[in-house]
């Protein structure tokens, strides 16, 4: 184990250079070793050490780190020795801890940076021993290499860096003190067994020279009863020290070569510590590599005696251990039956034949299968026909050939074939060859030609004939296309198929394509689709047609047709004139019915146009069912008014015009006026009133002569003349309008009626429920507000003779109004009094008989009122009422001076006015 892990270390260091020169990257020390052939080369990714950093005063130059575990505490030292003893090879080292982390590391607890040289000493080994007092020395003379070892605790982990500063040479480190470190995982063997893995190919029923290993067998013996360990398997010697790229599954382990080792590190992953272990996986037998057999064709049957010996010792290797032979199927081989050869005839004529070969080796069980084509020189596929389409202008199945464009196909691409043809096989028998393969003018059609291929290795030839012939193409005249308007915007989809047949002419081995241009339609690219749609509005557009053969894409004719958008017939009205026909009911018979002739427009219509036919119809459904009036000459309206429908149709091109329609009426020459609605007052408050109804008689005739006016009580009986009404008529149900029909009748000349209607009604006594707002107490800008509902209802007035419709007076002075309020219908009525007061602003009540008293003006109207007086102190001086003459001045009989005083009115609606006022004395 001590072996492995010396040629592990040495391994390390010197391939893997920076694998250890970093903290996170240390060597775990293990116990029960010593560590050998030690390499520090270069600093790693970081340099963790510098000059500032320690009390040593030095840094990284070549450094290695080992990262130390201590099991059991005591005391730690060691000795590193150079494999080279010259003093110029100098190795310093930092020891840190305990138990920190890289990089939080701090100051090492000892260092050692003497250089030997420079110290004058006579060795170049350093370290840490029990002698020593001092924890640190150097840089250069300083110190003589060693100092004070550490006293250590279970547990404790500690970080060694050991760099080389001069010199270069391997090195060792020999453990002292009396601490332990945690042991090595051991792979145990304890039967000593050989741990080579030897498997067979054919594992998984096919021979591929490859095998699939289970590495894992040994798994169990080589933990045995160890705890705390992880057996990872890796294929390179590199992985399996640094611990990378496990497999993820050893169980099923792919190999293809005869021999492959694999590498095993046992870690435990508690401690880091860990052991490695090589074995190989083996294939023993492999086939070696073999080569197809082709023999010519000497026979011209097909049949070849084959010496597969040949293949012997590429299969074999040359080595002599081995044996091969050779079987027809490889389940022969595999069961090692009916072994043929060496000498053996194929069974097939010109078919290709596997040969199996089983490969033995002397005393061992496995064996390996592997196998090659035997086959006669011949063509790797027969010459097919070719056929060219013969446009040259010549109509004589005659054209030039390339005979030789299916010689890679003939040869499988092989360039050791070289090709001669013959124009017959006469010519063949002569040895009479085409001298111009590859431009060749066919002398009949068809015609058979033969082609000889050669190996120009071997000599070995084969021959075989193929058919030329010609085709020719011919596209048939196509038609034009036209297409009406139909929607009025010179565009239409149009089946470009309709020309199949006759482009085709007959010939159904040919397909056809449309195209925009001649040039697309010669190279046979970006055809279009039918049905197509014309590109440009009312223009005539060319398309181009493709006729190919339907085997053979280079014979081709082409041919052209044009698409064209057809105008639809007009109906012309320059003048943008009215089309309906209007005519009076005149024929003696009042059914608002006549004969019209409907036709009266039509040399108006046609204008500049030619070979027009006119249909009229009587509904759209008539129109598209082809349903045409059969006398449009002389037509009745069956309705009034009525609809007729009109259509143009064009006998050259086959076109419909858009649709038309204008209207017929028999002009009623009865107009009815409009009556007004009749309303009477409810004055027997029972709803019902009696009603003339000839007050409308005039209103209804229009003033026109001859015409005589007839009520109804509902449409129905004024258009029978049925049940007519008397001129004085009661309304049939009470507060609810009911609807009268006048018929107004022609008495003379053309006849007819119209029919008009109004509404009699006896409207409720409106309630007039209202309250009146006064704004009071100004000069001249007081007002009268009636607060009523539905006020649009009612009309107001001052003096019951000029009304508004608005309920409010402004502008006015103080003094008594009387409020009219009137119902809009005139069937209701109220009216009330009403004061706008004010008072006087002063009184001088000194005896001349003017203004003696104060008192509000106009509130006698309002007896019941009171006002109260105060003077400035608010001390009342006197009260009364409305209907009193007012205050004299007056307090207890005494005269009070003239001063402001303020008066409180309480009116008897509710009102406080407050003011204030002068005595003058």
């Amino acid at each position: 184990m001590k072996l492995k892990f010396t040629y592990f270390l040495i391994f390390l260091f010197n391939i893997t250079v920076w694998a250890q020169s970093d903290c996170p990257d240390a060597i775990m020390v293990c116990g029960g070793m010593d560590y050998y052939g030690l390499t520090a080369e270069g600093v790693g990714n970081i340099m963790e050490l510098s000059t500032a950093t320690n009390d040593c005063h030095s840094q990284e130059h070549h450094s290695v780190w080992f990262k130390i575990q201590i099991k059991d505490g005591g005391t730690l030292g060691f000795i590193l020795t150079p494999e080279s003893s010259d003093l110029v090879v100098d190795f310093d080292f930092w020891f840190f801890g305990p138990n920190l982390e890289c990089g939080n590391l701090g100051d090492p607890i000892r260092c050692s940076t003497t250089n030997p040289n420079a110290a004058g000493l006579t060795y170049n080994t350093t370290g840490m021993n029990e002698t020593e007092i001092d924890v640190s020395e150097g840089p250069n003379e300083d110190g003589n290499a060693f100092i004070q070892w550490v006293d250590v605790e279970d547990d404790d982990i500690y970080y060694l860096v050991v760099d080389r500063p001069h010199g270069f040479s391997n090195f060792s480190i020999e453990w002292t003190g009396t601490a332990t470190f945690h042991e090595v995982p051991v792979f145990l063997n304890p039967d000593n067994i050989p741990l080579d893995i030897v498997q067979c190919d054919g594992d998984d029923g096919v021979y591929d020279q490859s095998v699939t290993f289970d590495l894992t067998v040994y798994e169990e013996m080589f933990i045995g009863d160890q705890t705390d360990v992880e057996l990872t398997y890796h294929t390179s010697l590199n992985d399996m020290t640094l611990g990378e790229n496990p497999m993820a599954n050893p169980s099923e382990f792919f190999s293809d070569v005869p021999t492959q080792t694999v590498y095993l590190r046992m870690t435990n992953p508690i401690t880091g510590c860990y052991d490695v272990l090589t074995f190989d996986v083996e294939i023993p037998v492999i086939s070696g590599s073999s080569e197809d057999i082709t023999l010519c064709d000497t026979n011209e049957n097909g049949i070849q005696e084959f010496d597969l010996s040949v293949n012997d010792d590429g299969i074999t290797g040359g080595d002599p251990d081995y044996t091969v032979t050779y079987y027809t199927s490889q389940e022969d081989a595999e069961n090692n039956t009916g072994a043929i050869g060496p000498f053996y005839e194929n069974q097939v004529p010109y078919e290709d034949e596997v040969i199996w070969a089983r490969l033995n080796k002397t005393g061992e069980s496995c064996f390996d299968l592997s196998s090659f084509t035997i086959s006669i020189y011949t063509f790797e596929m027969p010459p097919s026909q070719i056929t060219l389409c013969d446009n040259d202008g010549i109509d004589d199945g005659l054209t030039n050939f390339d005979l030789t464009i299916n010689e890679d196909n003939l040869s499988g691409g092989a360039t050791n074939a070289s090709f001669v043809y013959y124009a017959s096989a006469t010519a063949l028998q002569n040895n009479n060859p085409i001298a111009n393969p590859s431009n060749y003018t066919n002398t009949s059609n068809p015609q058979t030609v033969y082609v000889r291929m050669t190996n120009t290795d071997t000599g070995c030839f084969a021959t075989q004939s193929f058919i030329i012939n010609t085709s020719s193409v011919t596209a048939g005249t196509p038609q034009n296309l036209m297409l009406c308007d139909d929607n009025v915007d010179g565009f239409q989809l149009f089946d470009l198929s309709i020309n199949q047949n006759l482009i085709q002419n007959g010939d159904t081995n040919t397909v056809v394509s449309y195209h925009t241009t001649q040039q697309n339609a010669l190279n046979g690219v970006n055809p279009i689709t039918s049905p197509y749609q014309n590109t440009l509005a009312y223009t005539i557009q060319t398309i181009w047609v493709r006729l190919q053969r339907t085997n053979n894409p280079d014979c081709f004719d082409i041919t052209s047709f044009t698409i064209s958008i057809i105008p639809l017939p007009v109906f012309n009205n320059p003048d943008n004139i009215v089309l309906d026909l209007n005519q009076c009911d005149d024929d003696g018979v009042d059914d608002q019915s006549n004969e019209f002739d409907l036709t009266a427009h039509e040399n108006m219509f046609t204008g500049n146009q030619t070979d027009l036919v006119f249909s009229y119809y009587e509904s759209m459904d008539d129109l598209n069912d082809g349903n045409a009036i059969a006398n449009p000459q002389a037509y009745a309206n069956t309705v009034n008014p009525q609809t007729i429908y009109i259509q143009i149709y064009n006998t050259v091109t086959g076109c419909y015009s858009l649709p038309e329609s204008f209207e017929i009426e028999i002009i009623n020459p009865v107009v009815a006026g409009e009556p007004e609605d009749l309303w009477l007052c409810d004055s027997d408050e029972d709803g019902f009133q009696l009603f003339t109804l000839s007050l409308n008689d005039e209103l209804i005739k229009n003033s026109e002569p001859f015409r005589t006016v007839t009520y109804y009580a509902s449409l129905e009986d004024a258009q029978n003349e049925t049940n007519p009404l008397n001129d004085i008529h009661q309304n049939s149900v009470p507060y609810t309008g009911q609807t009268i029909w006048a018929r107004l009748e022609s008495t003379n000349g053309c006849l007819g009626y119209d029919i008009v209607s109004f509404t009699i009604s006896v409207p409720h006594l409106p309630d007039i429920d209202y309250t009146i707002r006064i704004e009071d107490f100004t000069t001249h800008d007081n007002a009268i507000a009636v607060d009523i509902a539905n006020w649009e209802n009612f009309e107001y007035s001052l003096d019951g003779i000029n009304y508004i419709d608005m309920p409010h007076f402004g502008n006015l002075i103080p003094g008594v109004y009387t409020i009219y309020i009137r119902s809009k219908d005139g069937c209701s009525e109220v009216s009330e009094e009403v004061v706008i007061l004010n008072y006087p602003k002063f009184f001088t009540p000194n005896g001349d008989g003017i203004h003696e008293t104060w008192q509000v003006f106009f509130i006698y109207f309002l007896p019941k009122s009171k006002i109260s007086i105060f003077d400035r102190y608010g001390k009342l001086v006197s009260s009364f009422w409305g209907d009193s003459i007012g205050w004299d001045g007056m307090y207890n009989g005494r005269p009070l001076p003239s001063t402001d005083y303020w008066f409180l009115l309480e009116l008897e609606d509710g009102r406080n006015i407050r003011g204030h006022f002068a005595m003058v004395r």
